[in-house]
């Protein structure tokens, strides 16, 4: 019995060190912008609207898990608000002949930059809800060297991020800008993996970045974790160094146990 547990512990204790902290998720959501009569009390008093989430290529991959994210994160987040997901918003569309209308308007939008008021009002009275968000989901990579647990290893860094804003149907202005983002930190020798962990991260990174955004929506400018490049960084290694520290002092307590039963 005494050799069982031994063999035991010593499983636990390989098995700790294969456990080491491979990945590492960091908040990078950030509010860029906020006109000055708008708040986030003002969500649940007239409901807002998630556009048709926008992508192509690589990007385009993560739209409808992007927007079932969103309207997830955005009615917990503003319990008492009427939030249309993004496919309710095609439904109603396409109900009341806008669709067209709609495409063509977020292509010039995307070009000038200007917001197609006209729309916007026909919009707004159509989802019964004053605001629109409009999101685009971004994509950023990075290959660097950084020391990481004491050892200088290459890394990859990428990170998703929703680049959004608020429209106010009722005037046709922006009312707030952001993004809500997470940034991954990767070892190089961690690039390989099984396929079913893979979506699993992704879902996870989908939803831990709409999380982030519905968390910033309405707020001041430069609230959030707003993580520049180096305090970004800095972020993921302290984030990395203290769960290895976790795994540490779980092997300790199993040496520990391990010596006390040997003796």
């Amino acid at each position: 019995m005494k050799n069982l547990f031994l063999l035991l512990i010593t499983g636990i204790l390989l098995a700790l060190q294969s456990c080491a902290p491979k990945i590492t998720m960091v908040d990078t959501s950030c509010s860029a912008y906020k006109k000055e009569n708008f708040t986030r009390d003002k969500i649940p008093d007239n409901g807002i609207a998630i556009m048709p989430v926008l992508g192509d290529g690589t990007k385009g991959q993560y739209r409808s898990e992007i927007g079932e994210a969103l309207t997830t994160a955005l009615r917990n987040a503003f319990e008492e608000a009427h939030v249309l997901s993004p496919s309710e918003v095609i439904k109603i569309l396409n109900d009341k002949d806008l669709s067209d209308n709609y495409s063509s308007a977020i292509g010039n939008y995307i070009i000038s930059g200007v917001v197609p008021k006209r729309l916007a009002s026909q919009m707004g009275k159509a989802f019964s809800a004053r605001y629109l968000l409009f999101v685009r989901p971004l994509v950023a990579s990075e290959n660097r060297h950084s020391i990481v647990q004491n050892k200088i290893e290459e890394i990859r860094v990428d990170e998703l991020y929703l680049k959004s804003q608020i429209w106010d149907t009722a005037s046709g202005d922006v009312v707030w800008e952001g993004k809500g983002g997470v940034a991954k930190l990767k070892h190089e020798r961690d690039q390989d993996q099984k396929e079913k962990k893979k979506g699993k991260e992704k879902d996870n990174i989908v939803f831990k970045t709409a999380e982030g955004l519905s968390g910033v929506i309405g707020t001041e400018r430069n609230s959030g974790p707003c993580k520049d490049e180096q305090d970004l960084i800095k972020s993921l290694e302290d984030a990395g160094r203290s769960t290895y520290a976790a795994y540490l002092g779980l092997g300790f307590l199993t040496t520990l146990i391990f010596l006390i039963v040997a003796g």
